[in-house]
């Protein structure tokens, strides 16, 4: 178990985590205003609340709680003040990124802008989970899975993702879930971006932590 991080590395860090998260934010809001497909766990929440016949908020809920349990007797490492924040942060940021962006993307562009957007905004999202994941204070449950994954079998990051994403597809599909071309875009490419981008948020997260907390050790 590492040490707890100094008071003034940690707020850092948590600020990094944040900006990482309001990042995957602005992605996932442009990828839903483009109208052709949701994302692999959205897919799966939708399933979930169409079988169980509850909203898509409880069925966020439920399904994160379940993976919050089975991180407790698998390794609480993976629970974390990040995975907490993402609860109760994710939401609200995309719902002010949709605001801000529901009068540029929207289902009325041409079929090949949109999934320019698609793409686009898998890079975001990719952008921001890799800076969430080395803020190292954790994150969101469905996104802790593919870690957790990849640490316990020693297989990459990029595969473990795209593995857990094709799992949401096929499980959302299965219960009732609508896939789209974006869907499949996003399982596919999400792992392998996420691992590109890596190295360099590790790099500017340590640059800022050397410059503002002299003490921090470098990666």
């Amino acid at each position: 178990m590492k040490p707890a991080y100094p008071a003034r590395e940690f707020i850092l860090r948590v600020l990094y985590f944040c900006l990482g998260t309001a990042v995957c934010a602005l992605g996932c809001s442009a990828f839903v205003l483009s109208g052709i497909g949701t994302d692999p766990f959205s897919m799966l929440m939708q399933g979930v609340a169409r079988t169980a016949h509850i909203s898509n908020g409880t069925a966020h809920i439920a399904i994160n709680f379940t993976l919050l349990v089975l991180y407790f007797f698998i390794d609480r490492k993976y629970i974390r003040a990040g995975t907490f924040a993402a609860l109760f942060i994710t939401g609200p940021m995309i719902d002010a990124a949709s605001r801000l962006l529901r009068g540029v993307i929207h289902e009325g562009l041409p079929f090949p802008v949109r999934v320019v957007i698609v793409l686009a905004s898998c890079a975001l999202i990719a952008l921001g989970l890799s800076a969430s994941i080395n803020a190292s204070v954790g994150v969101g449950a469905n996104d802790s899975l593919a870690i957790l994954l990849s640490d316990k079998l020693h297989l990459q990051f990029r595969w473990m993702r795209v593995a857990v994403d094709l799992t949401f597809v096929v499980s959302g599909f299965l219960l009732g879930g609508v896939i789209g071309v974006g869907t499949v875009i996003t399982a596919l490419l999400t792992g392998p971006i996420v691992q590109f981008f890596m190295p360099g948020t590790a790099r500017l997260l340590y640059s800022i932590l050397r410059r503002l907390t002299p003490q921090a050790e470098s990666a």
